[in-house]
């Protein structure tokens, strides 16, 4: 993985994040992107397994809690609502499509 996204180093002088947007639970499991939709309604988050098994995640909203998360195509076409834990195939990805306030 670090290959294909290298770590990239920026100085700062403080960090202007007071709290995670999101977290997850399972190390096995990593967020590969955070990007704003086409449509500019969403914020799309890509995750990715790490593992040779099934995996499940719980996510958490630290900073805060969003109006509604479905699980998307990743075509950005929301599918299903989300409960809060996702399941991972094996080395898979799944998307979501979150709206905050």
């Amino acid at each position: 993985m670090e290959q294909n996204r290298p770590l990239i180093a920026a100085p700062v002088k403080s960090n202007p994040i007071q709290q995670s947007l999101i977290s997850l639970d399972n190390p096995n499991v990593v967020i590969t992107a955070l990007k704003v939709s086409d449509d500019n309604q969403a914020l799309i988050v890509r995750l990715r397994s790490l593992s040779n098994k099934t995996e499940k995640i719980t996510l958490r909203y630290p900073a805060t809690q969003p109006k509604s998360v479905f699980i998307c195509t990743p075509g950005e076409t929301p599918l299903q609502k989300s409960t809060g834990t996702v399941e991972m195939p094996q080395y898979g990805t799944v998307s979501l499509w979150m709206v905050f306030q």
